[in-house]
């Protein structure tokens, strides 16, 4: 029964790991949150989920690039 209950548990945790950002990143990052104890991770899966949506999935300039543009938009929307 434990072998069973460490298997549904860990469909429900993804596995995770630890990146590097730099701290201007990292403020940035949080200006996108959509509530305060967002976890960062939801706000790069979003970022990705975009990004993948509308082609723009091409490289780090890319990202940067996708990252600024909803920054400015989260800025005009507060």
């Amino acid at each position: 029964m434990s072998q069973e209950k460490e298997e549904v548990t860990s469909s429900f945790r993804p596995r995770m790991t630890t990146i590097a950002i730099a701290v201007y990143d990292r403020a940035r990052l949080d200006r996108l949150k959509v509530h305060r104890r967002e976890p960062y991770g939801d706000v790069v899966s979003r970022l990705i989920d975009h990004a993948e949506k509308t082609g723009t999935l091409r490289g780090p300039q890319y990202l940067r690039g996708l990252i600024d543009s909803l920054t400015d938009q989260s800025r005009t929307m507060s």
